[in-house]
């Protein structure tokens, strides 16, 4: 190949040989990743529209085809670095079930390399007959693009057996709606929510509601600010096992939210609320486990909460009657401070909580590398965690100040 205006064209034609040896393997490819945004010899590696259509004229097997990979299941697409025409139909059939499509690249004042490119593929993928199970939608600037976004949503309104949907592009509520469609397959969602859309979390979980019986995960990163008002519309989604909250700030948990959470889902296993900045009055009491404890005792496996543990810290002195029986992590946010010597108190009371024991992640302090060995080297949650891993060394009580 040599390299000209337009891209990178052929020198020499594709051989017979290379023919039948694709026409002979093209119904066993099951995965393509087409990643053409790599630069060889200080020129991008882009094959000229010419180069493409002449290769492509070649390998369809005859006037009929529309798909080279007909058998093709799952399409890893970069459009950052793509071109002006739906290349991607190209490998487009009706066993398609998996779209990871990325769009990025160099950014100028003038515009984002790329946007354009992506949104004729998804505008044409959209008047495509397939059956997508799995959309993986990756923006690499975060923050939305509306002829992007209402490519992507006239893609989803065209499929009504979605499982699975993912996006790292801040999405308004017309993506949102639109995913309706598939609202009684849909299993497992990850996206981001924008104030810029004036899209409130309370607005996207009563969308939720809308019959998303089969949703079993859900993990959403949001700027606002909610509550368990905000939450209550998810109630709806009897099936959700996994529910991951990420926002400016979530408000404490309260004993008769956990109730309402565990009968709406009795299946759920793993609980993440979190917050940007999770200072007062936006961190959970410690004692609110004893609340997970006798509602979702049976169930969680996962629990990550910010915590903060002062002197005035209420915790239970005698074995909780209600334990964990299956909980096998404590994510504790960020907050890694104990404060007034406590940590013998915390150990104490989570041993009582999680009778098989159990696993403290700390946030910050888990990039800082293994906890010493010696444990007066350490405070705070990395404390609680050697404490846990040697209950032998667990002050009793009668040994410990009186705290006033």
């Amino acid at each position: 190949m040599e390299y000209g205006k337009e891209g990178w064209d052929y020198v020499t034609d594709i051989s017979r040989a290379h023919l039948t040896r694709f026409h002979r393997l093209r119904n066993l490819v099951r995965s393509l990743t087409h990643a053409n945004t790599s630069l060889w010899r200080d020129k991008r590696s882009k094959i000229s529209t010419r180069a493409l259509e002449s290769a492509v004229s070649q390998l369809l097997p005859d006037s009929t085809s529309k798909s080279l990979l007909p058998a093709v299941r799952t399409v890893a697409w970069y459009a950052g670095a793509s071109y002006k025409d739906p290349q991607l139909l190209f490998f487009v059939s009706p066993s398609l079930e998996t779209l990871i499509f990325n769009c990025f690249g160099p950014s100028t004042p003038a515009g984002i390399h790329g946007m354009d490119s992506g949104t004729g593929m998804l505008s044409r993928l959209a008047q495509v007959s397939c059956r997508l199970r799995r959309i993986q939608f990756t923006w690499g600037w975060g923050e939305s693009a509306e002829p992007l976004e209402q490519a992507l949503a006239a893609l989803i309104r065209q499929q009504n057996g979605l499982r699975s949907f993912s996006s790292l592009m801040d999405l308004s509520e017309e993506t949102f709606r639109a995913l309706t469609s598939s609202n009684t397959t849909l299993q497992s969602l990850d996206c981001r929510l924008s104030s810029t859309h004036a899209l409130a979390f309370r607005s996207f979980a009563e969308i939720m509601s809308t019959g998303f019986n089969r949703l079993e995960k859900l993990a959403v990163q949001s700027n606002a600010s909610i509550d368990f008002t905000s939450i209550n519309p998810l109630l709806a989604c009897p099936s959700l096992r996994e529910l991951s909250v990420r926002a400016a700030t979530v408000a404490a948990l309260q004993p008769s939210g956990v109730k309402a959470m565990a009968e709406a889902w009795p299946q759920i296993e793993d609980l993440r609320l979190r917050s940007q900045v999770p200072e007062r009055p936006h961190v959970h009491q410690l004692s609110i486990l004893s609340s997970l404890a006798k509602d979702m005792g049976s169930t969680l496996q996962t629990i990550e909460l910010d915590f903060r543990v002062d002197v005035s810290t209420q915790l239970p002195s005698v074995k909780e009657p209600n334990t964990f029986k299956v909980l096998r992590q404590i994510r504790v946010g960020e907050v890694d401070r104990i404060a007034g010597g406590r940590e013998d108190d915390v150990a104490r009371y989570l041993l009582s909580l999680c009778l098989l024991g159990i696993s403290i992640a700390v946030g910050v302090s888990d990039l800082f590398g293994e906890s010493p060995n010696d444990i007066t080297l350490t405070r705070g949650w990395r404390k609680v965690q050697l404490l846990l891993q040697n209950p032998q060394q667990i002050k009793p009580i009668d040994q410990q100040t009186i705290l006033a």
